[in-house]
């Protein structure tokens, strides 16, 4: 059994501009997450849906007048029993 914690910010795009949250109260959330989270130990992930969900871990956040930007990584599978599996360090960089 394994656990995964991350903090899950969803990103929900909708043609509804009126409803649209502003670059204030989103960096208001995110600084409410600040005080729950309480630290940099919990990876913080995007959750974004354009046909189907994809989550990105996030690389960097910055705030400007205008806007938040979201700087997005990639994410990737792991074996996690590769001493089971038989699997090399060569098969890993396949």
């Amino acid at each position: 059994m394994r656990v995964n914690s991350t903090c899950l910010i969803q990103c929900w795009v909708a043609t509804d501009v009126d409803h649209r949250i502003g670059t204030k109260k989103v960096l208001k959330i995110v600084e409410m997450g600040e005080k729950v989270l309480a630290g940099d130990f919990l990876p913080v992930e995007i959750e974004y849906e354009e046909g189907v969900i994809s989550q990105y871990p996030l690389d960097d956040l910055e705030v400007t007048n205008e806007a938040v930007v979201f700087r997005l990584t990639t994410k990737h599978t792991d074996c996690l029993a590769k001493e089971k599996c038989g699997v090399t360090e060569a098969e890993e960089d396949c």
